[in-house]
């Protein structure tokens, strides 16, 4: 397509006005005469073009040779690229009546010519090929999408000499748009400019937050006041009393600034504290035979009232403290449910087998559905911690936040402090190993009519059964269930050695498990919390995927061992009790 395009040119020669004002002519225009009729009157321009002084056969000429020789340079951050006017079929447009212009003019002497009547203006001065113009655009590597970075706001660094945050700027990027970077060239051309300087002209997409932007002092005073939150926690252990504080040395670390530019604390790591205080001060737990869906008898630990940690508590009163800034004692939240416990939970209960990624909904002591899941990431020990809870918090449409991902879900029923189900639709598939390599931060994630279905049959206090699932595979990163202080050198290499002592127990005892019964296809598994006889699972037939990693907190339970257990196809459809809204755009 041609475009005709307005023209701007700096520095002409204009002849016939330097010889007037050299020469003998230069009373001329000074006297208001009206013999200049055929040429432009002095202070004349077009498009800020100083043409004063030139005929009108002496400006066309003008333009036809500038668009002959026309190039602009469109300077990039790394790179350099020149556009020719001959590249563009740019053209001066001949249809143009620019003797219209002066006939114009010459309707009022010049001592009468306003000055706003001396500054002309014409559209379409020339024509180009506005499709040649993208071509070349497309030919710099600056233009290519694939090559460009992203852009990334300042982050907190912290200064523990100083017990104090500062901001860092990030990478500013190289992210451009193709329409406004094809705008503002098109718009060059058109003032006839020799030069773009694609960064001076604020094109490249910049961070939401940097050390300039208006509301980085603010920022910075709300991470600092974390810094001052102190909590204590005190807990007692064989009969002696303990003390776990939370101070800036943890809130150091728990504090970001997400890529919205605002200020988050990062639940995953506080869900990693509540894990560790967890394992640390394991209370009284009665035990329980449960049936899994499979048929298998398992032992369960129950919470007993009053004695057990509630996690979930202890999670959200973390949160609400730092949110508050309140610092002092706290008082450790213990479970309020009571111990008799009807057999498998009076039949009203979500189990989730973690060996076979699956789960089942059970109500009035029916399956009422059962689904695929995918659960904690194996490989970057973020594996789902078992054990029995209850749902504390029914949630629809919101978003679920860490230090790298911002997920937004239907529907959010935790469990575990920061550990819940939800719908995952960035997923294709579910099931079978896809959690060992590609799980979630912790959570269970499920199809979202899954979720659905699971939603609207469930309430608060709801129990959740976790077992099974394996603890450990190859190329494993290393992680801490607990984020109360940081890894010595020596404590690195005391977990290295206890990882490479349960790799060849594993390895040991799978090759007992082949040599005895070879048929036996279900991994090992660990559950901190659960033992059952060995059973022959089914082969899982969910395909592994690459989905984006899942929304849901950080946790890793502790290394314990627990036999594989087995689950059936899927026993029932799902069953839909009322409405829900819809799943939100992602």
């Amino acid at each position: 397509m041609m475009k005709n395009k307005k023209f701007r040119i700096f520095g002409i020669t204009v002849v016939v006005v330097a010889a007037l004002a050299a020469g003998f002519g230069g009373w001329y225009f000074m006297a208001g005469s009206n013999n200049y009729k055929n040429v432009f009157y002095p202070g004349t321009t077009l498009n800020d073009m100083n043409i004063e002084g030139m005929s009108v056969s002496e400006l066309e000429e003008q333009l036809k040779e500038s668009a002959k020789d026309y190039e602009l340079v469109v300077d990039f951050k790394n790179e350099q690229l020149t556009i020719k006017g001959s590249d563009i079929q740019m053209a001066y447009n001949e249809a143009l009546d620019l003797q219209a212009l002066k006939d114009r003019q010459n309707e009022h002497k010049l001592k009468e010519t306003d000055q706003k009547d001396l500054a002309l203006t014409v559209n379409n001065l020339f024509t180009y090929n506005e499709e040649r113009v993208k071509q070349e655009l497309a030919q710099c590597s600056a233009m290519d999408t694939t090559k460009m970075i992203a852009p990334e706001n300042a982050q907190l660094v912290y200064d523990a000499g100083k017990n104090a945050f500062s901001l860092r700027n990030g990478e500013q990027g190289t992210t451009l748009d193709e329409g406004e970077v094809t705008a503002a060239v098109e718009d060059a051309i058109e003032e006839n400019v020799s030069k773009l300087d694609v960064e001076a002209k604020g094109l490249y997409q910049k961070p939401v937050l940097s050390e300039d932007s208006e509301n980085a002092n603010k920022i910075l005073q709300q991470a600092n006041a974390y810094l001052q939150v102190e909590l204590k926690y005190p807990f007692k252990k064989n009969g002696e009393k303990k003390e776990e504080v939370i101070n800036h040395e943890q809130i150091s670390q728990w504090v970001y600034i997400d890529e919205d530019g605002t200020l988050q604390i990062d639940h995953d790591k506080v869900q990693e504290w509540v894990n560790g205080i967890s394992e640390k001060y394991s209370s009284k737990k009665m035990n329980m035979d449960f049936t899994t869906t499979s048929g298998s008898v398992i032992s369960l630990n129950v919470p007993v009232s009053g004695e057990t940690l509630d996690t979930s508590a202890l999670f959200e009163d973390v949160l609400q403290c730092l949110t508050d800034e309140v610092s002092g004692e706290r008082e450790v939240p213990y479970t309020e449910s009571a111990s008799g416990i009807k057999k498998n939970f009076g039949g009203n209960y979500v189990e989730v087998d973690l060996t076979n990624q699956k789960l089942y909904l059970y109500k009035n002591s029916e399956l009422l559905m059962s689904s695929n899941i995918v659960s904690g990431s194996v490989s970057q020990t973020h594996m789902t911690p078992t054990g029995v809870y209850q749902v504390y918090s029914m949630e629809k449409n919101t978003v679920l936040r860490g230090a790298d991902y911002a997920s937004p879900v239907s529907f959010w029923m935790p469990f575990n402090g920061g550990v819940g189900f939800h719908d995952a639709t960035w997923r294709s598939s579910f099931g079978g190993t896809i959690y060992q390599y590609n799980g979630s931060h912790g959570c269970i994630n499920m199809p979202y009519e899954k979720a659905k279905t699971l939603y609207n049959n469930i309430s608060t206090g709801y129990y959740v059964v976790v077992y099974g699932g394996v603890t450990y595979v190859p190329g494993q990163t290393s992680g801490s269930s607990s984020s109360s202080s940081k890894n010595t050198e020596a404590e690195i290499k005391q977990e290295t050695e206890k990882k490479k002592e349960t790799e060849k127990k594993q390895e040991t005892e799978t090759k007992a498990t082949e040599t005895k019964a070879p048929e036996t296809s279900a991994p090992e598994t660990s559950a901190p919390e659960t033992s059952a006889p060995e059973t022959n699972p089914p082969e899982t037939s969910a395909p592994e995927t690459s989905a984006p990693e899942t929304s849901a907190p950080a946790t890793n339970p502790p290394e314990t061992s627990a036999p594989a257990t087995s689950a059936p196809e899927e026993a029932a459809p799902a069953v839909e009790a009322g409405e829900a809204s819809g799943a939100m755009e992602q």
